[in-house]
């Protein structure tokens, strides 16, 4: 792992983890999240971790549903979307399988000392598994899912899809939900037009539904600037001919303030794509670049 100074760009250190043994960090990495302290937690497909910056695990983490007091057994965690809260008093997670055709948007929240959870009902997130599709060809199996993003931000913690503008925000202090629904008027609110089957077996086909799915509306995680305690989302929309002739991608600025009321929606003129793993630095917007295979980043300032 590298360690960069956004400052300086300068390279500061790199981090060798190890792939087995006691302090190994598994197979098929998924994702990386920040956790206070210099802690992260690292997790592949089935398991999660937390280690610090030597390299050192600190914890194992498997949660299993028998182990949660609350929760029906019948339920799937899953580790891989496994997030802890930034107090590390709690597990969050998304329950359920791409492979669950019949399940319904809920949130897990597990208290870590006493392993004791609850769930609750996203029904505003549901059309984000509307649009999930499997492929299974000749003992092959490939697999397409809307992303779900989380954001723990000044004691709240907000849930949302790229399938939707609706945002949910939990608050441990009442242990609840609130539906965040905005009068967006240059986007749609949300995808609109699923596939008509979750399951097919010819490419053509899969090749037809997903060309369908990224012709509308995508949306990225919600994002915090402190500089201006604002709240952004990007959003982006293919226009021109589908399929078949020529498009244009365009992607528009999503504006919210802190008490998340949309305060100004906008198109960004000569950007055609969402950056990849946006964030916020200093009132600048900032992505991940590849130059060269080499990682560089992408500054932008927005004036409005």
């Amino acid at each position: 792992m590298a360690i960069i100074d956004l400052n300086t760009l300068q390279l500061q250190e790199k981090i060798p983890f190890e792939k087995e043994g006691p302090n190994g960090v598994g197979s098929n990495l998924w994702e990386i999240n920040t956790l206070p302290d210099e802690k992260l937690l690292i997790k592949t497909f089935q398991e999660a971790r937390i280690f610090d910056l030597q390299g050192q695990k600190e914890a194992d983490i498997q949660l299993k549903v028998e182990d949660v007091e609350g929760i029906d057994d019948s339920k799937q965690l899953q580790n891989n979307n496994l997030r802890i809260s930034q107090d590390l008093k709690r597990y969050y997670t998304i329950p359920g399988s791409v492979f669950d055709f019949d399940q319904v948007m809920e949130f897990a929240v597990i208290d870590r000392n006493t392993m004791e959870g609850s769930l609750m009902k996203l029904p505003a997130l549901d059309i984000t598994l509307a649009f999930s599709l499997i492929l299974t060809s000749k003992g092959m199996m490939q697999a397409y899912t809307e992303d779900i993003f989380y954001l723990d931000q000044n004691g709240r913690y907000f849930i949302s899809s790229s399938a939707t503008s609706d945002i949910y925000a939990y608050d441990p202090q009442v242990d609840s939900l609130l539906l965040f629904s905005f009068p967006i008027q240059t986007v749609p609110k949300a995808k609109s037009d699923p596939p008509k089957q979750k399951q097919v077996t010819d490419r053509d086909q899969w090749n037809s539904e997903m060309e369908k799915i990224n012709a509308q509306v995508k949306f990225s995680p919600l994002l915090w600037d402190e500089t201006r305690n604002y709240f952004f989302r990007l959003a982006s929309t293919i226009t021109g001919d589908i399929p078949g002739g020529k498009t244009t991608n365009e992607v528009f600025l999503l504006a919210f303030n802190s008490d998340m009321k949309l305060v100004g929606e906008t198109i960004i003129e000569g950007l055609n794509h969402i950056p990849d793993y946006p964030f916020y630095k200093d009132g600048k917007l900032w992505s991940y670049v590849n130059v060269e295979d080499e990682l560089g980043f992408a500054v932008f300032t927005l004036k409005f």
